[in-house]
């Protein structure tokens, strides 16, 4: 509360989530709501007469403190609030209005404000076409509302937006204001200027002013704004590391306090972001360190150390609650996919009841997410880190090993760490022993490379079990790293393979998932691989799903609509000058049973886009956009939300994309240097491209 003498809280003891008030003068609670809609994330105004909170994914209400009624104020929709645990609306600083983001029709998010008195409707403050806004913070002269957007998911941005027109500011006006006579501190006048702040909010043309902060790096989020308004504070990874920065916002200020610097960095994230009454020291969590500070880098920490003791099987009933809710409220089909989700609740209490440990809960919740019959589900519960296993970048006989527990070298990673390494260890050497210690048919390779990632290893070697002995230092690197590398070879292969069977005619370029990173390295494979050729082969095989699909099938979409010509040059696409792509060469997929969602859209718009030939055989079919959460014990739930479907309304979900010509890969064509599929694929868009002549 304002006084600090009540607090407002959630708690579900009585089923739902509802709202609790405690007051530490009288030591008395008191339910507030009541009802099977959830209530969370509540905040007091400025003033500490009203407090605002969300009342499930649809409304925020108000409390009046005074009596404790509640009031409907906003209907809009608020889908990830409730799982993210983010307040994503705030109060004005006259306790006038609440800004809150609120996504439309088209899944965008955007910023709106309401009066809480009156019957007038929501004034909308931006319009973007984005995937967020989240966590808007009203500057405390009420004239503008900072926030983050998300234009591309994987890219934050710190946006502004003027409430009011802005006012012509003279420097001049400094120089006149040092000759005014100060105000006496809690004098009258002080007091009547503070009951003078009146926010407004002037809509028209309020799409002009709208403005992108200056942050240093592309994925930055708004944290926080001094009090007096005169600092932004914002976060981001720029560095590798969580970085906290700091920016003057202030015309006033000079251009070396408006430049963007850095107040901390950590590697576990910040949060909890709070300054004192008279804005002068900033507390926050670094990680799960409390540390307090000011915007001038100087910050202490505080060791503080507390103990909590935890009833597992209490816990284990409630996390297991949370997830049956979570999944109630927010899975893409209120009919939950036919079942009857109540009945399903009391069938699996007894097996939760029966758990004896977090990976058991976790199991049974896996089973009852089973029920559901549907793809990107699952429970993910870590026992906390493990030592790192190093890998040497070898692949062993396992014949040989069975047969008599020695380690023959089948396979070599390129670019591993024995590959790197200058010695005559190849394919048929005998590795012997490791840092000393022999191997024989007792002994843990994995154990014996526990722990020694980037670390010196002895690897002791043989032409045959008893040649001679030599050793060669390495140093094992990631298992993720080895099997980069393997990958890396895999598509080498993939592209001699082409590039043999097409008779130099096409490229290849391979998708292995449809992320931001997949999405760079593709526009660059591309630019290489179709570089004097004729068409190019896309392998979608194996590829795990994703976002970028869309972005994708943009770039294939793109066909020269000019020419450009520099004198004594040849013609080539207006594009390229612009420094855009533009492919304008035939295609042709190849899926398999391991290409799953966003690569399956990715298929299907790649079809109807009429684009070219998918080869292979039926997609996984798994197609939902998923979101999701953490539960009470630290686990991670998957939540399907969104369904996806075909213009004509065909759900895909186990609805699998199938190919225009369809072919397996028998098992073992690997180990020969055959790819049915690739074959298939080339003669395909050879036809296609021979005949378009």
């Amino acid at each position: 509360s304002g006084d600090s003498n009540k607090l407002i809280y959630t708690s579900d003891r009585f089923g739902a989530p509802n709202l609790f008030v405690y007051d530490f003068v009288t030591k008395e609670e008191k339910r507030v709501t009541e009802g099977e809609v959830p209530d969370f994330l509540p905040t007091v105004s400025p003033d500490g007469k009203w407090c605002a909170y969300y009342h499930g994914k649809d409304e925020i209400r108000l409390i009046k403190l005074e009596g404790l009624s509640e009031h409907s104020f906003i209907s809009g929709f608020f889908p990830t609030d409730q799982l993210g645990g983010q307040r994503n609306y705030c109060w004005s600083p006259d306790s006038a209005w609440v800004a809150y983001c609120s996504t439309d029709e088209n899944y965008f998010s955007n910023l709106y404000a309401k009066k809480v008195h009156g019957e007038g409707e929501p004034v909308q403050l931006t319009f973007l076409p984005n995937i967020s806004s989240y966590h808007p913070i009203w500057s405390a002269d009420g004239r503008a509302i900072y926030f983050t957007t998300s234009q591309y998911r994987t890219e934050n941005q710190v946006m502004h937006v003027d409430l009011v027109p802005i006012e012509q500011r003279f420097s001049e006006d400094q120089f006149d204001d040092l000759f005014e006579k100060p105000k006496e501190e809690g004098g009258e006048a002080e007091a009547e200027e503070k009951e003078e702040l009146k926010v407004e909010i002037v809509a028209e043309n309020i799409k002009d002013r709208i403005y992108r902060e200056a942050t240093y790096g592309e994925n930055s989020w708004a944290v926080g704004l001094t009090p007096d308004g005169k600092y932004l504070l914002f976060a981001n990874n720029a560095s590798g590391l969580a970085t906290l920065w700091v920016k003057g916002i202030d015309p006033a200020l000079s251009s070396a306090k408006s430049r963007p610097r850095v107040l901390l960095e950590g590697r576990n994230g910040f949060g909890a972001l709070q300054f004192e009454k008279d804005g002068k020291k900033l507390w926050l969590l670094d990680g799960r360190t409390i540390k307090s500070g000011t915007i001038d880098n100087r910050f202490t920490p505080y060791a503080l150390r507390a103990e909590m003791e935890i009833d597992f099987h209490a816990e284990k009933m409630q996390v297991f609650r949370d997830a049956w809710v979570k999944l109630r409220d927010f899975f893409y089909d209120a009919e939950m996919n036919n079942l009857d989700w109540p009945e399903v609740y009391r069938d699996f209490v007894p097996y939760v009841r029966g758990a004896r440990s977090n990976l058991d809960l976790a199991y049974v919740i896996t089973l009852m997410l089973g029920e559901l019959n549907a793809s990107h589900l699952g429970v993910y519960y870590s026992e906390g880190s493990s030592v790192p296993t190093g890998d040497i970048g070898v692949d062993f006989d396992p014949v040989e090993y069975l047969q008599s527990g020695r380690f023959k070298v089948a396979d070599i990673i390129p670019h591993g760490s024995v590959a790197i390494e200058k010695s005559d260890l190849a394919v048929g050497s005998y590795v012997l022993a490791i840092d000393g210690v022999e191997l024989d048919g007792s002994k843990n390779l994995a154990e014996l490379l526990n722990g020694k990632i980037g670390k010196r290893l002895g690897l002791t070697y043989a032409a045959a079990p008893d040649g001679e002995r030599k050793t060669v230092s390495v140093k094992p690197i990631s298992s993720g790293s080895t099997n980069y590398h393997r990958y890396t070879r895999w598509i080498r292969r993939n592209q001699d393979y082409v590039l043999k069977v097409s008779n130099g005619r096409l490229g290849y370029v391979y998708i292995p998932d449809m992320g931001n990173y997949s999405l760079e390295r593709f526009k660059l494979d591309l630019d290489s691989q179709i570089h004097g050729r004729e068409g190019v082969v896309i392998d979608v095989r194996y590829n795990s799903g994703g976002h970028v699909a869309p972005f994708v099938i943009d770039l294939l979409m793109r066909r020269a609509a000019m020419l450009q010509i520099v004198r004594g040059r040849g013609s080539s696409s207006a594009s390229n000058m612009a420094g855009n792509r533009v492919l304008d060469k035939p295609t042709v997929v190849v899926q398999n049973e391991q290409s799953l969602s966003n690569a399956e859209m990715f298929a299907e718009h790649y079809r109807r886009a009429g684009l070219g030939k998918i080869v292979g055989t039926d997609s996984n079919g798994w197609v939902i956009w998923t979101w999701g959460t953490s539960l009470l014990n630290g686990a991670y739930l998957r939540l399907p939300f969104c369904k996806v479907m075909t213009l004509e309304g065909e759900d895909l979900d186990e609805a699998p994309r199938k190919p225009d010509v369809y072919v397996e890969r028998p098992i073992g064509q690997s180990l020969v240097g055959k790819d049915d599929q690739l074959d298939v694929a080339v003669r395909v868009l050879l036809e296609q491209i021979d005949g378009d002549r």
